[in-house]
């Protein structure tokens, strides 16, 4: 899934990752022949890059960034319970992430611009 890059940092070894909009971080290493990103070498070519689209497998695997923490938990619901805004298009705020737990039945999730469902 294409994310924004938003910033870039080094690890513990000096290697170059992009913070992705999504909150997960990817190594954007230059390592020729496997990796060609001279542009992560300088500040300037890093600062060209800002904003532009990085496919983030994390978010193709649907996993939570790590560092994310709990910020708001609900009820639990029942196919009797569930809320009617929840059976329709339902959406969190940007830069959100929400985590399912189905205690009992099946659930049918369709993810907007995901190739899950």
């Amino acid at each position: 899934m294409e994310r924004a890059i938003t910033g870039f940092s080094r690890d513990g070894l000096a290697d170059w990752f992009a913070t992705l909009e999504c909150g997960h971080r990817q190594h954007v290493r230059h390592k020729p022949p496997f990796f060609n990103r001279l542009w992560v070498e300088s500040e300037e070519g890093r600062a060209a890059f800002l904003g532009q689209p990085l496919n983030c497998v994390r978010c193709d695997r649907l996993e939570l960034p790590d560092g994310f923490v709990v910020y708001k938990h609900t009820p639990e619901f029942s196919e009797q319970t569930l809320p009617a805004g929840l059976r329709r298009d339902h959406a969190i705020k940007q830069g959100s992430w929400g985590l399912l737990h189905v205690l009992e039945g099946s659930l049918t999730l369709h993810i907007h611009g995901a190739e899950h469902q």
